[in-house]
């Protein structure tokens, strides 16, 4: 989810094409037209379900921040996206949009706010040190 979010930032279309479970092209002009029209702000995994090593499925629940044109207010792409591994990879199977810009973006302590040690597994449920994933 995390690399996908960061190739959204960077506009990496391959790399998008490449974790899409189908071979199915997307529409890579409308996908880079919104990529680089955006500030993207970040990521907040809200929650996960399954998605460790010995899964072969998993979703995610997560809010992407961004600006339109850099300038304006936050908005949101709220979305549960489930994800399945091919051939090894973790690869997007589809999502389900749960809040687009309804202007009530929800408020959710940041992780500096939480106070979480730096070795201590991090809150966002990766299974990572907080330092190795969102600190």
């Amino acid at each position: 989810m995390r690399s996908r979010y960061t190739a959204f930032s960077e506009c990496a279309l391959d790399y998008l094409q490449e974790t899409h479970a189908t071979s199915k092209p997307f529409d890579r002009e409308e996908v880079g037209r919104f990529a680089r029209g955006v500030q993207w702000l970040g990521l907040e995994i809200v929650s996960r379900s399954q998605g460790l090593k010995e899964h072969d499925e998993g979703e995610v629940e997560f809010i992407a921040r961004y600006r339109k044109g850099g300038a304006g207010k936050e908005e949101a792409l709220h979305e549960r996206s489930r994800f399945k591994r091919i051939e090894g990879l973790w690869r997007y199977v589809d999502g389900k949009v749960k809040q687009l810009d309804t202007g009530e973006v929800p408020v959710r302590p940041r992780q500096a706010e939480m106070k979480v040690g730096r070795n201590t597994p991090c809150p966002c449920g990766s299974g990572q040190k907080f330092k190795r994933c969102c600190g």
